[in-house]
């Protein structure tokens, strides 16, 4: 296996000590990191002046980009083309437009594209929906967290934390991340 981590490295954001953990493990587990920006020249998959054959499978994973229906729409859009929205989740200039997620970006405070901040910011979308339908102007605002929490499963038994500039990895962790997960998915599962 090879993970080709893109130009700037290996969970680029995360802090120092967990992106050491990260690359420890994953040379544990024997999978080789290429660092660099991937391309297909010439039908070869290629990094740099590297070209990786052969191969048996690609599986792509991209960080999060905005659509194009945005910039054409005429809304507000930032120089990545996200939908810019307040603390409201209200689009700039369109009070009665809200979003949230992977098609907006906050422009009083910078928030990471993070399936974590898309979750919590739907119920204050929501609720802001429901309001301006009833004619309130009281909307409700998302206020991230200081600091991203997020654990990486190893599929060994452990979990890599990565919070501020922490991190560590542990057994213990993988327990809590079954916890959270299994506790998320039970939210929308009926029980």
């Amino acid at each position: 296996v090879v993970l080709i981590a893109g130009e700037h490295g290996l969970i680029p954001y995360h802090p120092g000590a967990a992106r050491r953990i990260v690359t420890r493990e994953l040379q544990r587990q024997g999978i080789a990191v290429v660092i660099g920006e991937a391309r297909f020249e010439d039908g070869a998959l290629t990094v740099g002046q590297t070209v990786l054959e052969p191969f048996d499978a690609i599986l792509a994973a991209v960080g999060s980009g905005a659509p194009s229906w945005p910039r054409a729409s005429g809304l507000p859009v930032d120089e990545d083309g996200f939908i810019r929205v307040g603390p409201t989740q209200q689009v700039e200039g369109f009070p009665h437009i809200l979003a949230a997620g992977d098609v907006a970006r906050r422009t009083d405070v910078r928030v990471r594209h993070s399936g974590v901040h898309a979750v919590y910011a739907g119920p204050v979308l929501a609720k802001n929906l429901r309001r301006l339908s009833a004619g309130r102007s009281d909307l409700a605002t998302y206020s991230p967290f200081g600091k991203d929490f997020y654990l990486f499963n190893t599929c060994r038994g452990t979990s890599i934390l990565s919070y501020g500039a922490f991190g560590l990895k542990a057994r213990w962790l993988r327990r809590l991340k079954d916890w959270l997960d299994r506790r998320w998915i039970a939210r929308f599962s009926g029980r």
